[in-house]
């Protein structure tokens, strides 16, 4: 039988320090165990009853990383990053607490709050869970920063054909990470989100017919060739200009370190992590010229770097041609 801790908050006026963004209600309830609640959105779409454990705590991003339990007709069990509204929240939970939370979905994105502790074990207790599986060494792999030439990797296309990133050289190359079972709607699907309206708003402009978009599954156990094909069936895309693809797992990792993607796979489950997220411009001579980190970037940001590394390529190349 599970043992609930009672556990005491913080006094009020520390939490009135923290207060960000929202105004929060908060109150103990007579089972003393900690609870709080918040003022939330509308237009929810959805809102999930989830339980699971602290693996990480992330206060500067409004991250909490959290191995939970499966959501039904929603999401497996895996670990990832849920965003936190509320910075009150942080003040009422450690690594290693078992919580209960609501999971708020909208279409475009997704927050937990009303964030209960129900178990605290002891600090010798804590167990390092989230420690990556088959890691490759870092100290190895040299990181890809602007500016650096983009290396070669062969991939595979959502055709079944096999791709090297070199065969886009002479093009504008924009590439993104995810995986198609990512359920949660400000993290994978917002690149496919973003892309999708990058896509439509440069279709159509004659800035440079030379670019190409390209998602990169690092899911490759189940994100086979055919999967991917389906999944891009619902963007109504030109594969001559965004494709999908993936490749051996050992390149996806190499790949995904260099861009400094975490990937942690846990209990050497494919389904059982969390990550990052890293979209990369790259000229038509290979070098890199945007690294966007996270999903704060919009379409809009993606279109105007876009057309000005076309800009800057054709006056490279217009002096290099003496004109």
């Amino acid at each position: 039988m599970v043992t609930w801790y009672s556990l005491k908050r913080p006094f009020p006026n520390t939490f009135a320090l923290l207060v960000f963004t929202l105004t929060i209600g908060c109150n103990e309830p007579s089972d003393g165990l900690i609870s709080s609640s918040s003022n939330s959105a509308k237009n929810i779409n959805q809102t999930f009853e989830v339980k699971g454990i602290v693996r990480k705590i992330s206060e500067k991003e409004n991250k909490i990383h959290i191995e939970h339990e499966e959501i039904p007709n929603y999401m497996v069990a895996m670990t990832m990053p849920f965003s936190v509204r509320d910075k009150n929240e942080f003040e009422l939970i450690r690594v290693g607490d078992e919580i209960k939370f609501e999971l708020n979905i909208t279409d475009k994105e997704s927050w937990i709050e009303k964030i209960d502790v129900v178990l605290r074990p002891k600090r010798e207790q804590l167990s390092i869970k989230d420690e990556p599986t088959n890691s490759l060494n870092l100290e190895e792999i040299k990181p890809l920063r602007v500016g650096d030439e983009l290396p070669n990797y062969s991939l595979i296309n959502q055709e079944n054909k096999k791709i090297q990133l070199t065969s886009f050289r002479g093009r504008i190359l924009v590439f993104t990470f995810m995986y198609t079972r990512c359920p949660i709607p400000d993290f994978c699907p917002r690149m496919s989100q973003n892309f999708r309206e990058a896509y439509n708003a440069l279709k159509d402009i004659n800035i440079n017919k030379d670019w190409h978009f390209l998602s990169i599954s690092f899911d490759p156990d189940f994100d086979t060739p055919e999967i991917l094909k389906n999944y891009s069936k619902a963007y109504s895309l030109n594969s001559k200009k965004w494709s999908f693809a993936t490749g051996n797992t050992s390149v996806i990792d190499e790949m995904i370190l260099r861009f400094g993607i975490i990937l942690r796979r846990q209990k050497a489950s494919i389904t059982d992590w969390d990550h990052n997220l890293r979209t990369v411009i790259v000229d038509p001579n290979g070098v890199i010229q945007n690294i966007y980190i996270g999903n704060l970037w919009t379409s809009e940001t993606l279109v105007k770097d876009l057309k000005r590394t076309a800009n800057n390529h054709l006056n490279w190349k217009l002096k290099a041609e003496g004109k």
